[in-house]
């Protein structure tokens, strides 16, 4: 069964929409979305940022059918990504018809966080204590980097507020406490510190926001990097209101 334009720009929306939210790059949105034009033959221009698609489908006749949609940007989901681009491989290979597509597309859009928030929380922990001993931490600091990460992860993660004050928090939290462990065991804080700030730094985030701009995707690369650096500015602006609390102790 043909698909109509309305159908078509439907799907580019689940497609788009969900690569976005999931973390991908406006260039993954921008190809994936211009093929599937091309398989139905379409003209196709999109326009991709952080939390804005604009979509054009124009026929060989010049008649043409838009669409704007908003993104709500979650945390970075590669499970959601992969999936994404498993579904748009199907579909461009013939392998499932469009309709399973778009029903599969709203699944996946309706799945939650697939991983428990104790177990991220843990994770955190852990890559809190490979951070610390990988800086130069002996094994002592590394657990403790460990211990103070996975409480305070558990605990942000519960508070329904902004990034940027999340990230402050976690500064700030984790700076008093890494202080206070080598205050009273004679350890090294910076390297505690360093091991717990880690998990919070959006590498991903600068990551792609570089590779944007070196694709010419300048308003969605400019606007990530500037999103990174608030982020990075907020965790450095909690350690040092810790440091400043704590300044005795140090």
């Amino acid at each position: 069964m043909a698909m109509r334009p309305e159908d078509v720009l439907f799907m580019m929306i689940l497609f788009g929409r969900g690569i976005v939210s999931s973390g991908g790059s406006a260039t993954d949105v921008e190809v994936a979305l211009e093929s599937i034009g091309q398989k139905n033959g379409f003209k196709t221009e999109v326009a991709s940022t952080p939390t804005v698609i604009h979509i054009s489908l124009i026929e060989p006749d010049g008649r043409s059918w838009s669409r704007i949609e908003r993104i709500k940007v979650e945390r970075p989901d590669f499970y959601r990504i992969t999936a994404y681009r498993n579904l748009l491989r199907e579909y461009l290979d013939d392998e499932t018809s469009w309709v399973d597509i778009v029903e599969s597309l709203k699944l996946l859009e309706s799945t939650r966080e697939r991983y428990p928030l104790l177990l991220r929380s843990i994770c955190s922990g852990i890559a809190a204590m490979a951070f610390s001993y990988v800086f130069g931490g002996n094994l002592l600091e590394s657990v403790f980097s460990g211990v103070i990460t996975a409480p305070i992860f558990l605990l942000l993660s519960l508070i329904p507020s902004n990034r940027m004050l999340i990230d402050f928090l976690a500064g700030f939290m984790t700076t008093i406490l890494a202080v206070l462990c080598g205050y009273f065991f004679d350890l090294n804080s910076s390297k505690i510190i360093v091991g717990s700030i880690m998990p919070y730094v959006p590498g991903i985030l600068i990551t792609n926001s570089i590779l944007e701009l070196a694709n010419r995707n300048l308003v969605s690369g400019s606007s990530k990097f500037t999103e990174a650096i608030l982020i990075l500015v907020s965790l450095v602006f909690g350690a040092s209101s810790a440091f400043f609390v704590a300044g005795g102790l140090v």
